[in-house]
């Protein structure tokens, strides 16, 4: 059975259809841009070490990776390889120091997070292409933040093998506290759900509109 038919009953949102304008973050396009010009260049999924050759996975705070470890029935697991310092604070996980691991992901969440995180990573394997999404959360102290995480598929030996995940975490509101972020909010609902699936070719980053939040370290 393929991994598709294993996990098309396991999202809960909807997905919509987008190009690479969709992504709000200036550092989260040229991740995506970096991404689509490997993909251009082959007319298939980038192969992890392409992209590992550009971008600075193992000492970036913003990014984390994940091996897809298909099972003989149900969901393929979602193994937590590198989570940045900025992920670990965000979901409230910073007492692992390196964040490296033979964990699941799924089994990391807790039930709250569970079904709003991982239905992003089974459609961009499913698709096996780039999923955007803005999770809506307050910090500690009330203030409203956008989680934006943007996913890119990675093969190893011709076969899906890898997700890199970006995180930013955006506020209107002034600073934030990113400490445990995820796991603070009693609101989590999930903005945009989007699979980039359109004009998927690479091209310069266009401008990011005049009226998006400013991003805090």
């Amino acid at each position: 059975m393929a991994i598709k038919d294993k996990i098309q009953h396991t999202s809960v949102s909807r997905f919509e259809s987008a190009n690479a304008e969709i992504v709000r973050s200036i550092t989260q396009r040229g991740l995506l841009h970096k991404w689509l010009r490997l993909y251009d260049t082959g007319k298939t999924v980038p192969a992890f070490d392409d992209f590992a050759a550009e971008v600075d996975i193992d000492n970036t705070p913003d990014l984390g990776s994940f091996t897809i470890k298909p099972q003989k029935s149900g969901p393929p697991l979602i193994v937590v390889d590198i989570a940045g310092r900025r992920i670990l604070d965000a979901y409230g996980t910073a007492d692992n120091d390196s964040g490296d691991g033979d964990q699941d992901l799924a089994v990391c969440l807790d039930n709250r997070l569970r079904p709003v995180i991982m239905p992003a990573y089974y459609e961009c394997i499913a698709r096996q292409l780039p999923v955007y999404v803005i999770l809506k959360v307050k910090d500690q102290r009330g203030r409203g933040v956008d989680f934006e995480r943007l996913l890119m598929p990675l093969t190893e030996g011709g076969h899906l093998k890898r997700i890199v995940t970006s995180v930013e975490a955006i506020s209107t509101e002034g600073r934030f506290e990113i400490m445990n972020l995820l796991s603070a909010s009693d609101r989590l609902a999930n903005e945009i759900t989007a699979v980039i699936d359109r004009d998927l070719f690479h091209r310069r980053p266009g401008p990011i509109p005049n009226n998006d939040p400013i991003e805090f370290g």
